[in-house]
Formats: structure tokens, sequence, C-alpha cells
């Protein structure tokens, strides 16, 4: 299982915004995406990740 505090570091450390958020509030926002994914269809949600594919 992944360890969310560390997928919200990394996300704070990439995202290097003029405003940073901290980790504890990248956590919240990431809670929050999560919830709405959650209530999607499996079939949007994978069009969403295939759109950020790297």
């Amino acid at each position: 299982m992944i360890n969310l505090n560390k997928l919200a570091k990394k996300i704070t450390l990439q995202e290097g915004g003029k405003k940073s958020l901290s980790i504890a509030q990248t956590k919240e926002v990431m809670k929050l995406i999560f919830i709405e994914l959650a209530k999607m269809d499996i079939i949007e949600v994978l069009k969403i990740l295939k759109k950020y594919d790297c």
C-alpha cells in the first residue's frame, strides 16, 4: 500500500508554485479528490488517469 504522507510530500515538492501548500494541506486536497474519484464510474476514473499518464 502506498504511504500517503510520502505521496503528499512528493506532490508538494513537485507543485512548487508561488504559494506553496503544506503537506497537510496537500493531504486534505488529495482526500477531497479521492472522495470524488470514488463516486465516479471506474471507466471515468481510468480516463482521467490516462489523461495524466506520463
